[in-house]
This record gives C-alpha cells, structure tokens and sequence, in this order.
C-alpha cells in the first residue's frame, strides 16, 4: 500500500512541475494564488511537525527520567538481561475528543467530505513567498512531518492520539496522515485549475483514493 503523504508529495510535485511566475500568481479575483496555496501548505506541515517532535522528545525526556517505568524502578539492583523488563514508554498527554470533534473527524477524515470554504488559522496564513521558495520550503516540511509521524507510529502505533488540530480536536497519527493528504488534495485540486493544465495529470487528482489502498 502506498501511504497517504507519499502520494501527497507527488501530487504536489505533478501540479507545479514547470510552472512560471505567471501561473504561480494567477488567481480568481479575491483568491489565493497557488504560491500563496503552497505556503499555506507548508506552513501546515511544519505546525504539525513540531507539535509531534515535542511529544516525542517529551517522552524520550520522561523515560530517561525514569518516568515512564515501574515506580521505584531507578532504587531496585540491576537485573540480568534475562530477567530485565522492557520500560513503557510514556503516551502523549491529551485532552478528551467532544462529540462535535468526533463528528467533524467522522464527515471529513473518515468520509472525505473535506469543506470548500473554511477560513485558515492564523499560524497558517500565506505571507507571500515566491512560488518556486514557497514549494521548497514545502515539500521539506512535508518529509520532515512524515518522518515525525512515523516516529511516532513506531513508538505508540497509528491509534494513538497525539496532540489537537484546531478544528477536528485530538488526533490519531493515523488520522494526522489521512487529514494532510485530504487538505492537500484539496488544494492541488485548485492549482490544478488556477494554473489551466487539467486533464494533464496521471495522478486521478480529481479522486481521492480509497483508504484501503493507503496507509
């Protein structure tokens, strides 16, 4: 299976291959163009980036404490490699899902319904990159948060939740991954547009691919 970030770099890879700075601006009246969509991107990915590496160095931080063994663990006499126990390693801190959030991750995560107008946070808002910087800086964020989430899958498993996106409030790794490749989808779709080069695509942008066949 090819998992959903993967498929998410050559998307964003396929629709701006070759574009000029024309078609970098173009945009509806009122719209971002696709160098603004790009940073938007980008600076999505390295929010998530960063929430995940601050679990992850947090737990390192508490398992070299001690903390996330037995109690008592760091007063007892050594014990042989044979005897020796693996120490748990500590889970994120997280608040409770409310049930409009769980709504919300069943209709958009789940289904893929993913919303046409939604207005982006702050952290997230273009501050006008050129399009050939903006991609970069992008595609960089993108493999530096896919490598945070497979660390973090690797220590805790895809179910974990781990942190809270600003609308659909804790996430699963699992969920982080497939919520990524539907915002980013989504997006691509209107580069694809604003740059006038539909139809060119190998990658079925239009369709969002079963989640069986991702991971």
């Amino acid at each position: 299976m090819q998992p959903w970030l993967d498929r998410l770099r050559r998307e964003i890879e396929e629709a701006t291959r070759g574009m000029s700075d024309e078609e970098w601006n173009r945009a509806p009246e009122g719209r971002w163009n696709s160098a603004q969509i790009v940073e938007h991107l980008g600076r999505t990915y390295g929010g998530t980036a960063k929430l995940v590496e601050k679990n992850l160095a947090a737990a390192d931080t508490a398992a070299n404490s001690g903390e996330g063994g037995a109690p008592g663990l760091q007063s007892m006499p050594p014990q042989s490699s044979s005897q020796a126990k693996p120490r748990s390693t500590p889970r994120p801190e997280r608040r409770a899902v409310t049930m409009k959030e769980r709504w919300l991750q069943f209709v958009v995560i789940g289904m893929g319904r993913f919303p046409s107008e939604r207005r982006a946070p702050s952290f997230a808002l273009p501050e006008g990159m050129r399009g050939a910087e903006a991609l970069q800086k992008t595609l960089s964020g993108l493999q530096r948060m896919s490598t945070a989430l497979d660390a973090a899958e690797q220590r805790w498993g895809k179910g974990q939740r781990i942190g809270a996106h600003v609308f659909f409030g804790p996430l699963t790794i699992a969920q982080w991954k497939k919520f990524h490749y539907l915002h980013g989808h989504h997006h691509v779709k209107q580069i694809w547009e604003r740059s006038g080069k539909i139809g060119n695509s190998n990658l079925g942008w239009k369709v969002v691919p079963r989640s069986s066949d991702l991971v």
